[in-house]
């Protein structure tokens, strides 16, 4: 639908009405998408959370990302600055901090989900605020604010308490007991 359409419809059904169908459109396609991932999902996380990614989610460690603590609606994983996660100008990967805040937020989010719930990932904001060479970093994640079907969160990564990083995200929760055709 182009933008005059949409234009035209929201005269027509007065913009109130316009946003409620906007919201109705929008929660139906987080239902969609829970569907299709749904079917999809190969690994499910046990509700104990582990401390460690064992197991669980090969990429967290395949860049050696550890969760130091779980949570009711907060979260702190820890990683090491390692070579090969340099860039070519010899500084960790934006994409590796950007790993850290998304996998954060999930885990955060997680110790909050029931048992028929999941999530994923819609959206994330990232600020780089120094560069990081070596040591460790500390990612802290919260909930900042949780609907039944989204949920905003927070992460702030640290470096001997300097901060490196802020990440705003925001996620789908959706129930698995969905129709998944």
């Amino acid at each position: 639908m182009g933008a005059r359409a949409h234009s035209s419809n929201a005269r027509q059904m007065g913009w109130l009405s316009f946003c409620h169908h906007a919201r109705e459109r929008s929660a139906a396609r987080v239902r969609d998408y829970g569907r299709v991932f749904a079917r999809r999902a190969s690994l499910t996380m046990p509700k104990a959370f582990p401390q460690k990614s064992k197991g669980y989610h090969p990429f967290a460690e395949l860049i050696g990302l550890d969760f130091s603590r779980v949570e009711q609606g907060t979260s702190q994983c820890v990683l090491s600055v390692k070579a090969e996660l340099l860039n070519p100008q010899r500084v960790l990967h934006g994409a590796v901090l950007y790993a850290m805040a998304d996998t954060g937020m999930g885990g955060a989010l997680y110790s909050v989900l029931d048992d028929d719930e999941l999530c994923a990932t819609l959206e994330i904001k990232m600020m780089y605020f120094q560069p990081m060479r070596s040591g460790e970093l500390v990612c802290d994640t919260k909930i900042l604010r949780r609907s039944k079907h989204f949920a905003m969160l927070e992460s702030t990564i640290t470096q001997n308490q300097q901060q490196a990083a802020q990440a705003t995200g925001t996620f789908a929760i959706w129930q698995t007991n969905a129709r998944t055709e």
